[in-house]
């Protein structure tokens, strides 16, 4: 995992040695003191990246910003922040082309949560059946409806992504 303190040499270095490397997006978005220059950064860091290799591999750790995932050139991302509005009565709902958060009173999320209601506390018989835990396994599964729309619309499970 590169950290920014090893600097521009050091990443150079992670990217000629290893296949697969991972960003710290929490980490750079310390280090950049909230500035809105974050694409710029990591948009930056993945074009010098697949230019000294062009088959690597490159993963966003604790990436949930929507326009960072939706741009070309890495490989994965994960995050748990998908689980944060669980805890303040929200949820995330996949819209066909992004996440967005809703009170889990909202009209569109109930409906929603009831139709899958059923099938999820058949997969999850462990799993005590609330209105908390309901929320966040389909928030989780929003995010990965979402993920599975990126690749579909901007790669095609291409299995590497390279910027041009």
């Amino acid at each position: 995992m590169f950290h920014i303190e090893e600097g521009e040499d050091g990443f150079e270095k992670l990217c000629k040695k290893y296949p697969y490397i991972a960003i710290s997006i929490p980490e750079l978005r310390i280090v950049l003191k909230g500035k809105s220059n974050l694409n710029k950064v990591v948009t930056n860091l993945i074009r010098k990246a697949n230019k000294i290799n062009p088959k690597i591999k490159i993963h966003l750790l604790g990436c949930t910003q929507q326009n960072l995932m939706m741009q070309k050139g890495y490989y994965s991302c994960d995050s748990t922040s998908w689980l944060s509005p669980g805890r303040w009565g929200r949820a995330l709902l996949f819209d066909g082309q992004k996440l967005v958060q809703v009170h889990s009173r909202n009209k569109e999320w109930l409906n929603y949560r009831e139709r899958e209601r059923d099938g999820i506390y058949n997969r999850a018989k462990d799993i005590p059946q609330n209105e908390y835990n309901l929320n966040v396994i389909l928030s989780g599964k929003s995010y990965k409806q979402f993920n599975r729309y990126i690749n579909n619309k901007y790669y095609n499970y291409e299995p590497l992504k390279i910027l041009k």
